[in-house]
């Protein structure tokens, strides 16, 4: 097979390598047919947009009413179409008579952008609401598999998908995964701790695991002198009350100020811990990157190849046959 021309091609190259022994297709959606058939309903889209754009602001609308936040923002005046103009791939805005390129400010009318798309298919385009429906209308859908945020704006589409004439896809959610090496579940193992705990930020999980490393001699030493003071203090201030009320502020005083000193000599107890500790500290950092790289779940921000290199292709087996899907 010869060398691909674009990134767009190797990237479909290698999927279709990796992922085509599944039963996955994949296609482009700037390839000429899919562009072509798809012509006639962003046609529809910029032809019936103020439509359109009602019908999508009413349905975020109630949404946000019953207390849903707004996956995509419904713009003013916004067309969910993309024109290729003198800045490149431009969003779409009507005005007067015809529509406003966003970067470039050109102005075209229904009719220019019409006899663009005549002559190239590919100049016009969807936005993240539009793409659906298009996809939808291209390649009849009965379910679309998507991701947290996919999932969230599709809920804005159902009256969006029926204006054009299409049934709404069920929508399922992908599956997600989380890759523990054995390296990692040891590390887990030897703390005694869940994949969920790692997801807090670095410190707060050194502080616990410190906190749990604190002797319980001490633990109760210290839990005893907290009650003791309170219960000291309490009396303090009730018997210092008889003899002049606003007495009873000195007292709070002494008791906030114990409390100030027990809770610094805890912090130095930690820092004493963690030193000790600090192999340890870092082995669990290491696993917390590892699988919550910059505090999101690995499978967002990590790619299969560092899995593929070092497991091979079976990797992917393995994957596949660990995934149920229930209907």
């Amino acid at each position: 097979m010869g060398l691909k021309k674009t990134l767009a091609d190797g990237f479909h190259f290698l999927l279709q390598e990796l992922l085509g022994r599944f039963g996955i297709f994949f296609t482009d959606a700037a390839h000429p047919r899919v562009k072509a058939h798809s012509s006639r309903i962003l046609l529809e889209e910029l032809g019936r947009s103020e439509e359109l754009e009602a019908i999508l602001r009413r349905t975020s609308e109630g949404l946000s009413s019953a207390g849903y936040a707004q996956q995509v923002p419904v713009l003013e005046g916004g067309v969910n179409l993309f024109l290729e103009g003198s800045a490149g791939r431009e969003r779409l805005y009507r005005e007067g008579d015809g529509f406003r390129l966003r970067t470039s400010g050109v102005h075209v009318t229904l009719r220019d952008v019409r006899e663009r798309q005549a002559e190239d298919h590919l100049v016009l385009s969807p936005n993240v609401l539009s793409r659906p429906v298009v996809e939808s209308s291209v390649f009849p859908t009965l379910s679309y598999v998507g991701g947290p945020g996919e999932i969230a704006y599709f809920a804005q589409l159902g009256e969006y998908f029926r204006a054009h004439g299409l049934e709404m896809p069920i929508v399922y959610p992908r599956c997600s995964v989380t890759l523990v090496e054995k390296k990692i579940r040891k590390i887990l193992d030897k703390f005694e701790l869940s994949l969920e705990f790692l997801q807090k930020p670095f410190h707060e999980v050194a502080s616990e695991v410190a906190r749990e490393g604190v002797p319980q001699e001490v633990g109760q030493a210290m839990q005893d002198f907290r009650e003791s003071v309170a219960k000291c203090t309490e009396e303090l201030e009730q018997a210092v009350n008889s003899i002049d009320p606003t007495l009873n502020t000195g007292a709070t005083q002494v008791r906030s100020q114990a409390f100030s000193a027990l809770e610094e000599l805890e912090r130095k107890i930690l820092q004493a811990i963690k030193r000790e500790n600090q192999i340890g500290l870092n082995q669990l950092e290491k696993a917390q990157l590892h699988l919550y790289p910059d505090g999101k779940p690995a499978e967002r921000v990590q790619n299969p190849f560092y899995f593929l290199t070092r497991y091979g292709g079976a990797f992917l087996e393995e994957l596949y046959n660990s995934f149920e899907v229930s209907i």
